[in-house]
């Protein structure tokens, strides 16, 4: 059991570490919240989180982990938000191709791991 709580522990720190590290490439001010529940509908990827217009949500904004972009605000409440993934397949968000600079826009699929 102690084993397996350190375990835990160790994968929240290095989760929180790549947090931060995603925080300080943010040039604008961030606000981390959590997710409180995911919608199990298979043709909607939406999430909601703790964060609301009392701590800066706003509808729009873009939801980031510490891997880049994963949705955007689409509701927002006073204490929570609502969030649409970028693979729902209702949502695109205009990219870049880093490595020849290709601006394309990518559109969620329906998929949890494929974008078109």
């Amino acid at each position: 059991a102690t084993l397996q709580k350190y375990a835990a522990l160790q994968a929240e720190n290095t989760r929180l570490r790549a947090l931060l590290e995603s925080q300080a490439r943010v040039p604008d001010k961030v606000v981390i919240g959590e997710v409180l529940s995911v919608d199990m509908d298979p043709l909607h990827h939406r999430v909601i989180v703790n964060k609301g217009s009392r701590t800066g949500a706003r509808d729009g904004q873009a939801l980031i982990d510490a891997f880049g972009v994963v949705g955007q605000i689409v509701r927002t409440a006073p204490e929570s938000a609502e969030a649409l993934l970028v693979t729902d397949p209702d949502h695109a968000i205009p990219v870049e191709v880093v490595r020849n600079g290709l601006r394309t826009i990518a559109v969620g699929t329906g998929k949890r791991d494929v974008l078109s």
